[in-house]
């Protein structure tokens, strides 16, 4: 059964209040302890957080630094791929082309024009789209729906589908050697009646003024080495298109260094604000769970050494990664707060003129082994933190196991004080009852003797 506490019926005392305040006492040690629990995990969270967006970072160098990246390869490129794009392969040349479109290839559909909802006799299709004809059973009291799914089945080069409770066939190839011819051997396809809602169409255009038609918008007979994917029409103008077999990926190397200035950013603005110390209106400030950390901001003096020291064996001016746009930004204006922070800016012109001019200086200086380059020694440093045996692994572990220690003892502490309080709570319980014995027989001795208290 449950204690029964008396609060000061005999005494007058507010016992509760008296109990309340020795125990807000006790458990100072109890709020101590569970703050130092709570910056423990603030801190395990604060470096999870840092090796997550690290990691990201070394997936970033991985991407900029694989060998096929400044690899020369075959290239074609558009100057309108809204409308006309390329990709070049073996057999590519050195050419640029003037592709004007005129009509987009699509393919034949046609809809059933009756108010027909099953065969009314056992018959059979003949479906012709260009491959030659295809039968299809069709049974006695088969619906729209079995029709349509009895001719997906056939191989017919015809997609069908049922759409407002009406037949549609859609060829499955484009252009009019591919339009769809519909026959039956009694009277299935006239109660159908199957009419065209989109003719079929060639795509039509021409390659530096000589003319082509291609059943499809994909045409790889054209351009030697080039597939050209046909999108829009050119209306009277035309796109160019440039192919090379050996030139260097520009564009997917600006884009992978995007990537990898993104991931380095992200890092710092985790590190930064794990370390951070912030005013804070009208109190202490706000500091970061890992203010003052050692390991963080040394994280932030290495990274930032990584990238802007100049890469040994080098030739002096393209030994940096700002000679070819990676850098902290102008140190006046308006990405002053860039260079402040230590976060990159990538001038995307600069090192497409770079690349330009001697993509294997810029791969020498980005992505070399020997000498290390820039992305290589950003590695270098993420990889002594992230790894299994990595200096952050081994903060998160010794952090989770401060964390755990914290909560044990305050679990053991809350045991603790929670039998202290009932001890108090009994030991007041016994005072009230003995008082009110003591006034009982006081009372009672009273009544006896004509005394009055």
């Amino acid at each position: 059964m449950p204690s029964v506490s008396v609060t000061g019926l005999a005494s007058g005392v507010d016992t509760g209040a008296i109990i309340a305040s020795l125990m807000a006492v006790e458990r100072r040690p109890l709020s101590v302890l569970q703050g130092r629990a709570d910056l423990a995990a603030a801190r395990v969270a604060g470096f999870e957080g840092i090796r997550t967006r690290l990691e990201g970072l070394r997936t970033a160098g991985d991407a900029l630094r694989a060998p096929a990246v400044f690899a020369p390869r075959p290239i074609a490129t558009s100057s309108d791929s809204a409308r006309v794009s390329a990709t070049a392969g073996s057999g590519a040349v050195q050419a640029s082309f003037a592709v004007a479109v005129s009509t987009l290839a699509r393919a034949h559909v046609t809809t059933q024009s009756t108010a027909m909802t099953a065969a009314a006799a056992s018959d059979t299709l003949h479906l012709n789209a260009g491959s030659g004809p295809v039968d299809v059973a069709i049974g006695i009291g088969d619906t729209i729906a079995t029709i349509a799914s009895k001719v997906n089945g056939a191989g017919a080069g015809v997609t069908a589908a049922v759409v407002e409770g009406k037949l549609r066939l859609t060829a499955a190839s484009s252009g009019t050697a591919h339009a769809i011819s519909v026959t039956s051997d009694g009277s299935l396809a006239a109660n159908l009646d199957l009419t065209t809602t989109l003719a079929a169409q060639d795509a039509q255009f021409t390659v530096d003024g000589v003319a082509h038609v291609r059943s499809s918008n994909t045409v790889t007979d054209v351009v030697p080495g080039v597939t050209l994917s046909l999108r829009g029409a050119t209306a009277g103008g035309s796109v160019t298109i440039a192919s090379d077999p050996a030139a260097v990926d520009v564009d997917g190397i600006v884009a992978k260094a995007r990537t990898f200035v993104t991931s380095y950013n992200d890092s710092v603005d985790a590190l930064r604000r794990a370390v951070a110390e912030r005013p804070e209106r009208g109190g202490p400030p706000a500091r970061g769970a890992l203010f003052g950390d050692d390991l963080t901001t040394g994280v932030l003096a290495r990274l930032n050494r990584a990238v802007h020291d100049p890469v040994a064996g080098l030739v002096s001016g393209s030994n940096q990664a700002a000679a070819v746009g990676i850098s902290t930004g102008a140190s006046t204006g308006a990405l002053a707060s860039e260079a402040l922070s230590g976060r990159l800016v990538l001038n995307e012109q600069k090192l497409r003129d770079a690349i330009a001019a001697d993509p294997g200086s810029v791969e020498a200086l980005l992505s070399g082994d020997d000498p290390l380059g820039v992305v290589g020694r950003v590695q270098s440093v993420v990889a002594g933190l992230t790894g299994s045996a990595g200096s952050i692994a081994g903060r998160i572990t010794s952090e989770s196991a401060s964390a755990a220690g914290y909560r044990a003892s305050i679990e053991q502490a809350s045991i603790r004080l929670g039998q202290r309080e009932d001890r108090l709570r009994s030991q007041f319980t016994a005072m009230e009852r003995t008082l009110g014995q003591l006034r009982d027989t006081q009372s009672r001795l009273g009544a006896q003797l004509g005394l009055a208290f």
